[in-house]
């Protein structure tokens, strides 16, 4: 027998500019909106689309839904079910700058999880999703201009990290630079560590690496929970691989593809 779908509700959500539709079944949310589309099942978030088209960030207690039915929450809701229970499940949804732009919570939740991204994981083989970040240098950088070159990411959660290992990134920088085609990659190292902390570390003073601060967000995003991590993508924008060692990385090998 086929199953009935009950919708109980259809809400319009509008904030910014940005206009949502939130359907509701018996075990299912269906977020429909301009540039992204989702769905809850048994409150986990599948991630259909992944552009966004709201560029506001950082948590604050007006941008909370209700995990299970989709709802925005007001402020005073949101501060009410808080006092009932300080250990809620909370998730975030990222943009490509990297800011919360969603963040959901359940209620009944009697467990206290880490917040997570609801965010796709990207997966080898597949397409990047788009990352914009603003350099040490307060310079604006997309994987999009990118293309055409192998990017790697290097991923730090601490600027302080760099010394314990500064040894093998300059190896790599000087891998990357001996090569004939060095134009044709590009090496970012981003910090979790604000641009204030970056600057005051000297050991970084010579590295020929594009630097970023604030990474959090795309750490976040992408689901990165093992510092340090390198992530590499192809020149046509895919991901070829996280590895935790760079040693590991044979320069030359990922030119040819």
């Amino acid at each position: 027998m086929k199953r009935v779908i009950l919708y109980l509700s259809i809400l319009i959500l509008s904030f910014k500019g940005y206009s949502q539709k939130i359907s509701v079944s018996n075990d299912t949310v269906r977020f429909e909106g301009k540039d992204t589309t989702f769905v809850v099942v048994n409150k986990k978030i599948k991630t259909i689309t992944d552009t966004i088209g709201i560029k506001d960030g950082n948590f604050n207690n007006e941008k909370v839904y209700n995990i299970w039915t989709g709802e925005k929450l007001t402020p005073e809701e949101y501060n009410n079910i808080l006092k009932r229970n300080s250990r809620l499940y909370m998730g975030r949804f990222y943009n490509e700058k990297g800011e919360v732009i969603m963040n959901f919570i359940d209620p009944d939740s009697v467990d206290k999880i880490p917040p997570i991204s609801y965010n796709k994981k990207p997966e080898n083989g597949e397409i990047f999703p788009e990352f914009e970040f603003k350099t040490i240098d307060n310079e604006k950088l997309r994987l999009s201009d990118l293309m055409g070159k192998t990017v790697i990411l290097r991923c730090e959660l601490f600027v302080g990290d760099y010394r314990l290992r500064k040894e093998e990134i300059e190896d790599l920088e000087d891998r990357i630079n001996n090569l004939k085609n060095k134009s044709e990659i590009a090496f970012i190292i981003i910090f979790g560590s604000s641009r204030e902390e970056i600057i005051s570390f000297k050991d970084l003073e010579n590295s020929s690496s594009i630097i970023v601060p604030d990474g959090h967000g795309f750490f976040g995003r992408n689901h990165i929970k093992r510092y340090p991590s390198t992530l590499i993508i192809d020149k046509d924008g895919r991901l070829i691989d996280t590895y935790s060692r760079l040693k590991d990385i044979d320069i030359e090998k990922l030119i040819e593809k």
